[in-house]
């Protein structure tokens, strides 16, 4: 299935934290898959690695789908590892990487999430870490088997109290027995 994908210097990428998602690593070749947020007709990115900074677009589908591949050919695979932020893609969204033998999926994370506890994984040995800005590629020794473990857990949401709520714990009258 082609990728109409856009890499331009002209676009200025405004990603607000309540509507930008971040890659937990990026690095290599890979890409993203996602919805259109409502309102958005295409997405918008800036992809960081080293001191090189692309930004660009990617359009949506027909049913609101983008894809987007970023490889050697079109300039935005990254070697190094950087970062990558997409403004206009919906929550459930999601990337792979690939190295020389394997590839891994994750979610991509809303940025507002990014204020939430940070979790390093578990070290058990036998397995390379590589820390990246929001999660680490985790490589198996062995197999060369890879996985992409964020490094920010979500959290339940805030309940603040209805201060119009009755409260329930003051004294009450029984009718039967006049108390």
């Amino acid at each position: 299935m082609p990728i109409d994908l856009e890499v331009e210097n002209e676009i200025s990428v405004v990603c607000p934290d309540d509507e930008c998602h971040v890659a937990p690593v990026f690095m290599g070749e890979g890409g993203f898959v996602g919805e259109l947020a409502d309102g958005f007709g295409q997405v918008n990115f800036v992809a960081e690695c080293g001191n090189v900074i692309v930004e660009g677009n990617a359009m949506g589908d027909s049913a609101g789908l983008v894809r987007a591949a970023f490889t050697e050919d079109n300039g935005l695979a990254c070697d190094m590892g950087g970062s990558i932020q997409i403004h206009g893609l919906a929550d459930g969204d999601w990337y792979w990487i690939n190295d020389d033998m394997n590839s891994a999926v994750s979610p991509l994370i809303a940025k507002d999430a990014l204020m939430g506890d940070e979790v390093m994984p578990t070290d058990p040995g036998g397995v390379d870490l590589s820390a990246g800005d929001y999660g680490s590629l985790v490589k198996h020794a062995a197999s060369g088997r890879i996985g992409i473990l964020p490094h920010f857990v979500p959290s339940p949401p805030v309940e603040i109290p209805d201060p119009e709520a009755p409260d329930v714990c003051e004294p009450y009258w029984h009718a039967r027995t006049g108390q």
